[in-house]
């Protein structure tokens, strides 16, 4: 606990000029009593205040890095949860038991505790295996634990009902509904794994561009079309406007000043959590928003290519134009916008009391409103963008101080404009047959070869859908439209260009050659966490 409440303590300590441990201090110590009390159990279960005490410590490795440590500390808090049987606390519940009865009741309270444990890694799970575009540890059709109730209910030792998170995601927000269950954090759920529901369906393994079909609990590759694939997102969009719908009024942000400040009485809900639970849930829905419209932004790409042929590459930059993009970039902007609207209504210090794991979203939201800026149609007030992204980017940077986060994405975001205009250097066609192609990275400059044959084959050829297909469905990074595999490019030792919606991606290189390109765009641009673009996160 000290390690997670030193950082409050930082500005009150300077003013008194008192000495406060900083909390990696603290957090050093929490592990090694955490590796010791495990060392004690040996093939035993360790208790629950163990498990708890991992959890806080879980928490902070994961906000500074879903790296190596970060990732494994996790998967030893999912076992060993396991071994608790925590995933399976309300197996055999029964709604009509007399709770009125001090014994039933008391397990009652004692369980709640269990569920909060088990639920915060949950949310642990999905925040990592997101970030890392993994399968979840966690085996959701064997998730027979209730969702969280209010903690009115659990401080005065009241039952209330709950319910399971049901896998379909129709049936997630009206079984949850039907609960009658207010609790934020349980609502924050319930949209935290629609989120995930819509990010899984492109799949989330970055050598398997492919739709994923979901057999049994298990995510399988599959030659599963396209087709399928956005009738299963139409069905997570529709549960995602439904739960917006459905969503408590007490929890629904509607323009209202957030001012994050603390009740006088310990025994009620105080402004600030309930505060936090309406900013937290309000972002969710963003970067669900972010997670249906980002393919359907990329998937254009290869069938814009003709109509940019055939109406110039201003058609892009055309704000009147009536492309297949226009309205994709105007719903993906929208959520950028809704993200600024409650930053903006919200006080100056409130990053102090949301949860870390939002900051990506933050950042995608600015990462958005930059590539908008560089490849999306024409902004009628561009100085309301810019600020926009001022807004966006300091709260990102005051996420980064306050909670140790890894200044990766700081350094990505401030040269993230020159790096997109980069792959427009190329638009009025200035890479030519045998040209050498330079792209840098990480400040290293390298000449790639050119091949002739292959340029020549591109740029004579006309351009069709499925030969631009082909090649953004290469990268491994993002899901794609098409499960179309790489291996038939991989042989290219070529630097060639892709004269995409009035946009030539150059450098792209399956040889070994690394470049900042069109897949690393979309891939910037695929997971509010950050991407795996965001080193910091990874």
């Amino acid at each position: 606990m000290f390690s997670f409440s030193a950082r409050f303590c930082e500005g009150a300590a300077t003013e008194q000029h008192i000495d406060i441990p900083s909390p990696e201090y603290f957090h050093g110590i929490a592990t090694r009593l955490i590796n010791d009390a495990l060392e004690e159990c040996s093939d035993n279960a360790p208790p629950l205040c163990v498990l708890q005490a991992m959890v806080l410590t879980t928490f902070q490795q994961l906000a500074t890095g879903v790296r190596g440590r970060a990732w494994r500390s996790l998967g030893t808090c999912i076992r060993i949860a396991y071994e608790l049987e925590l995933h399976l606390i309300d197996r055999r519940i029964d709604q009509d038991l007399d709770f009125t009865i001090n014994k039933n009741l008391e397990k009652w309270i004692l369980e709640e505790e269990r569920r909060r444990a088990w639920w915060a890694l949950w949310e642990f799970d999905v925040f990592a295996s997101t970030i890392r575009r993994l399968p979840t540890a966690i085996d959701w059709l064997r998730n027979e634990t209730w969702l969280p109730i209010e903690d009115e209910f659990w401080f005065a030792n009241k039952f209330f009902p709950s319910c399971h998170l049901v896998v379909d995601p129709h049936q997630r927000w009206k079984l949850f509904e039907k609960s009658g269950n207010k609790s934020g954090r349980a609502w924050f759920i319930v949209i935290n794994s629609l989120m995930r529901s819509a990010q899984s369906i492109w799949g989330s393994s970055r050598k398997n561009p492919q739709p994923i079909s979901k057999s049994k609990g298990v995510s399988t590759p599959t030659s599963k079309s396209v087709e399928e694939a956005e009738n299963e997102m139409n069905t997570v969009s529709d549960a995602i406007y439904c739960f917006t719908m459905a969503l408590p009024l007490n929890l629904t942000h509607r323009g209202e000043f957030l001012s994050f400040r603390a009740s006088k009485y310990a025994v009620t809900i105080t402004s600030r959590q309930n505060d936090s639970d309406k900013y937290s849930i309000h972002i969710m829905k963003q970067l669900s928003r972010f997670m249906i419209y980002h393919h359907r932004v990329f998937r254009n790409v290869g069938r814009d290519a003709d109509h940019a042929s055939q109406n110039g590459n201003a058609w892009m930059r055309d704000s009147t134009a009536k492309g297949p993009n226009q309205e994709t970039w105007s719903r993906y902007l929208d959520a950028a916008d809704d993200i600024v609207a409650i930053i903006r209504n919200s006080s100056s210090d409130h990053i102090q009391y949301v949860n870390p794991y939002l900051a990506s979203t933050i950042w995608l939201a600015a990462a958005a409103q930059v590539a908008s800026h560089t490849f999306g149609p024409t902004v009628t007030n561009p100085k309301a963008v810019e600020s926009n992204l001022d807004l966006l980017r300091l709260t990102f940077n005051r996420f980064v101080s306050f909670w140790n986060l890894s200044d990766t994405l700081q350094e990505r975001l401030s040269t993230l404009e020159s790096r997109l205009k980069s792959l427009l250097s190329n638009e009025n066609g200035t890479s030519q047959v045998g040209q050498q192609a330079e792209t840098t990275r990480q400040g290293k400059t390298v000449n790639q070869p050119a091949n002739t044959e292959i340029n020549r084959e591109i740029s004579n050829e006309p351009q069709r859908n499925d030969r631009i297909e082909d090649f953004t469905s290469m990268s491994s990074y993002f899901p794609s439209e098409s499960a179309l595999s790489p291996s038939a490019v991989t042989s290219y030792d070529a630097s060639y260009t892709l004269p995409t919606a009035g946009m030539n991606f150059g450098g792209f290189q399956m040889a070994g050659y690394e470049s900042w390109d069109s897949c690393e765009l979309e891939e910037l641009l695929t997971y509010g966490y950050g991407g795996n673009i965001a080193a910091g996160l990874v």
